[in-house]
């Protein structure tokens, strides 16, 4: 069997218990209401042993998917490790329902910190695709190539592999290329849903070579190999993300996009986005991120994730600005933080903003109208008007109150 055959065994020896929640299935068990008694559980005598483990849980829809997971604990591997590896088995065994052409939610517990993560690792919409690229070409209706999302799993993988890893991407990867490579065998439901689901694609030469051998879906109990997939997982392991975002792999999408339709393509390559890179770097300078541009937004503080926000706005060039309450939420260094950045981009075109914390509008305005049901109130310096008391009343609810604060 090769080098692949004792990839196998090597991952199958050792696994210990079996683990792990996966992104694209999810289950959750409800809660009876207050006060009311639960309902009584089936026998045990009716339904398999539960699983009980000092050394972690891996559950997936297929067995050998979590043989994977588990074998990464055993190797040492975190629990986000054997997660990814459950996740990339999946995605071999059951290309259908799961890979690394599709997207990826996660919820992570740390227990470290004791904190909860959320990650969206959905694909974005193509680079060429626009309202503007549709109206101008006169398209009213996608067609399915279209329709398609950058691909969001392998970038969801890396960004936690570097936050909650401990093994190498490619350790993590390596059940599933074994899988890819030595076959496995196909259970009821997938021989089922293979059927139904790739059979309509039969007429797709590409699609049939990897996907339907002999050009028919395989039955219960056929071994399935797929060196493709082999290959382009291999490329990940090897080379992290770029192993998918760049190379063989993205460039094989990118000539299906364009052999499915010349008429206009979406989906731009990596080399013509790069030319973008200094005037986004630009950007985020004009909004004092540039030391963070190599950060994920979801790194940073409230306060600079909305002065991202500004610097996309600003990358349209407006000559007006709608800002809707920026400092709302945040801590005074970061309101201190925004109030600067408002200021500095005010220079260069009109700014109207919705903002309910007087001081930041003192702050900012040389002039406060304040308006009531249509009606001015009050027209001025922020000290003058902040003492009428028909603001203070608006405000307050009773003019014999001192109008302070985040109001």
């Amino acid at each position: 069997m090769g080098g692949g055959h004792k990839i196998v065994k090597r991952w199958l020896a050792g696994g210990l218990a079996i683990i792990s929640l996966m992104a694209t299935m999810s289950a959750a068990a409800q809660l009876p209401p207050e006060g009311r008694p639960a309902p009584s559980q089936p026998a045990r005598a009716q339904s398999r042993s539960m699983v009980v483990s000092q050394y972690g849980i891996v559950a997936t829809s297929q067995v050998v998917a979590s043989q994977a997971g588990a074998a990464i604990l055993a190797k040492g591997g975190s629990a986000v490790d054997a997660a990814i590896a459950a996740n990339a088995a999946l995605g071999v065994i059951e290309p259908m329902m799961n890979g690394i052409g599709g997207d990826l939610f996660a919820i992570v517990y740390d227990a470290k910190t004791k904190q909860v993560y959320g990650l969206n690792a959905s694909g974005w919409t193509p680079a060429g695709l626009s309202l503007e690229a549709l109206k101008k070409r006169k398209i009213d209706k996608l067609r399915v190539i279209d329709q398609v999302t950058v691909p969001g799993t392998v970038a969801g993988w890396d960004a936690m592999a570097k936050r909650w890893g401990k093994l190498p991407l490619a350790q993590s990867l390596a059940p599933a290329i074994a899988l890819a490579e030595d076959g496995f065998g196909i259970p009821e439901n997938d021989a089922l849903n293979w059927k139904n689901t790739g059979m309509p694609f039969a007429g797709d030469p590409a699609f049939a070579k990897a996907f339907l051998p002999g050009g028919q879906a395989p039955a219960v109990g056929d071994l399935v190999r797929n060196p493709d997939m082999a290959a382009s997982l291999r490329r990940i392991a090897q080379n992290g993300r770029d192993g998918f975002y760049k190379g063989p792999t993205a460039d094989a999408m990118l000539a299906l996009q364009r052999k499915l339709g010349t008429s206009f393509h979406f989906w731009q390559p990596e080399h013509t986005l790069d030319t973008l890179n200094d005037r986004a770097l630009e950007l985020l300078e004009a909004v004092d991120l540039r030391q963070h541009a190599a950060l994920s937004a979801v790194e940073l503080s409230y306060g600079r994730k909305r002065a991202l926000e500004i610097a996309t706005t600003l990358a349209m060039e407006p000559r007006l600005m709608l800002l809707d309450e920026p400092t709302q939420g945040m801590g005074l260094e970061d309101v201190d933080r925004i109030k600067q950045l408002i200021k500095k981009v005010a220079a260069d075109r009109t700014v109207l903003m919705v903002e309910h914390n007087m001081s930041v509008v003192a702050s900012l305005a040389d002039t406060i109208t304040v308006l009531a049901r249509g009606a001015t109130l009050a027209e001025g310096p922020y000290a003058e008007v902040s003492k009428n008391p028909a603001v203070i009343e608006a405000y307050m609810g009773s003019a014999n109150v001192e109008l302070k604060g985040a109001h």
